[in-house]
């Protein structure tokens, strides 16, 4: 009876694992239907397994996980992926998300190469199957990044250099850090608002204005457009182009001022600059310039110089200021106006001088008439002398003069101060002469017309020192 039972129970079993052994098979199933099941039926995770090990797991929430036995999302896989083929998403908002890093030391997120410093260069990111040039590419041998239109690069940044080249317009409505370079080659602006000219860069702004600062240098210049166009350093306003002229015009209010001295004598500083023309070094352009050279300037003049040393750009040069020399100018002009006051005293003293030694020589005259009759009579008929023009004079002055036609001999004599004659000139007829005075000192000097040995006429010359 025992053996018959157990015979009974023995054929169940083996006819129900046969009737389920041939449900599924490995080979293949033909007779799954829509009720079919593969898997568990209870709160028990599937698991699939080989060598002995669990490769993927389904849970109870239907989160698959392919080398994880505790998947955390839909498909949670853990491990290298290798993927052939591209990798789609559906409508909506779907994406990829990485986990937060634990560290500065986690991996990348993405590598674009396996390995190689000098691989082709490939899109990153493209618009579509349909529209493959593009997008971002990247090109490994210059290890730079490039932003492709219809294959055209409009923008790339430079890894290494941090260089921005740009071909196009850039719009910027917010703030903007570039370290390295950023080179606008296209035509268009460079700035958050459109123009209305066709600028190649454009810049809107409301309290302050465009910044510039060397990344070795704590100070800082900003130029700021309000009407006219200003000019700041560190904050603080240093000038600023008028907008209808274009003049500039920089600081001078007495509040930023301190230690105000009169300045000293510069007429003879003056004197000693030294104008020249010249060409410059290295140019194109081979035309002449009016100026001065800074190393002489700085003999004479040092704080219109500053020398310009910058190691790091090999550079060297004197600079000048050269709207300096219009303070210099002035001072000097006054210094000048000082010197003619004293020279027009002294004229003024000359003259009165002059008139009364024309008197006397008058009352000479007189008396020698009378003591030797007709001897003077008749000197002056036809006979005339013009005051000297410029008078005073540099390096020359004109003299006008009459003659009598029956005249024998005629002279203009130039007399010095102290009585010497300097200078005697044989005149003919009536007419003008140019007296050269280059080579007389500063001074009043008389000149006489002495027609056949008398004196016709005296008037009073000034040479002007240089």
């Amino acid at each position: 009876m025992k053996k018959a039972l157990f015979f009974t129970l023995a054929s169940s079993l083996l006819i129900s694992f046969g009737a389920f052994a041939q449900s599924w098979v490995l080979t293949g199933n033909n007779n799954a239907t829509t009720t079919s099941i593969l898997g568990t039926t209870n709160s028990v995770p599937l698991r699939l397994f080989t060598k002995n090990a669990v490769r993927i797991t389904i849970d109870t929430f239907g989160f698959v996980g392919i080398n994880s036995t505790h998947p955390v999302s839909t498909l949670d896989v853990r491990g290298t992926q290798f993927l052939n083929g591209q990798l789609k998403f559906g409508l909506g908002a779907h994406g990829i998300q990485f986990a937060n890093p634990t560290s500065t030391s986690n991996k990348p997120m993405m590598t674009m190469f396996t390995t190689g410093t000098a691989n082709p260069a490939r899109m990153v990111i493209a618009h579509s199957p349909a529209y493959l040039n593009w997008g971002l590419q990247y090109d490994d041998l210059p290890d730079r990044f490039n932003f492709l239109g219809n294959g055209t690069t409009t923008m790339s940044i430079e890894l290494f250099t941090g260089n921005v080249n740009m071909n196009g317009t850039v719009g910027i409505g917010g703030n903007a850090n570039i370290a390295g370079s950023a080179l606008v080659t296209g035509d268009g602006d460079f700035g958050g608002v459109a123009p209305p000219h066709p600028y190649r860069a454009y810049l809107n702004h409301g309290t302050y204005g465009l910044g510039l600062q060397n990344s070795s240098s704590a100070n800082y210049w900003e130029i700021y457009s309000f009407n006219n166009l200003s000019l700041y350093q560190d904050n603080s306003f240093r000038g600023s182009f008028d907008a209808t002229t274009g003049a500039y015009t920089n600081v001078s209010d007495a509040r930023l001022k301190t230690n105000i001295n009169p300045m000293e004598s510069v007429l003879d500083k003056i004197n000693q600059l030294k104008p020249s023309s010249y060409q410059f070094k290295n140019v194109q352009d081979q035309q002449f310039y009016d100026g001065f050279v800074a190393q002489d300037v700085m003999k004479i003049f040092p704080n219109l110089v500053v020398h310009n040393v910058d190691k790091a750009r090999n550079l060297d040069v004197y600079t000048m200021n050269y709207g300096g020399f219009g303070v210099i100018a002035i001072k000097g002009i006054q210094e000048l106006q000082t010197q003619i006051k004293q020279q027009n005293e002294t004229i003024d003293n000359l003259q009165i001088q002059v008139q009364k030694q024309q008197v006397m020589i008058e009352q000479m005259k007189s008396v020698l008439d009378k003591l030797a009759p007709g001897q003077f009579q008749n000197v002056n008929a036809g006979a005339s002398l013009q005051q000297n023009s410029p008078n005073p004079a540099r390096n020359a002055t004109s003299i006008g003069y009459s003659l009598p036609s029956n005249n024998g001999s005629a002279q203009l004599h130039l007399i010095d101060n102290l009585g010497r004659t300097v200078k005697t000139i044989q005149l003919n007829s009536s007419g003008r002469i140019n007296l050269d005075l280059s080579t007389l000192s500063s001074g009043t000097y008389t000149y006489s017309l002495v027609v056949d040995g008398k004196i016709v006429e005296t008037k009073k010359l000034v040479k002007a020192s240089e």
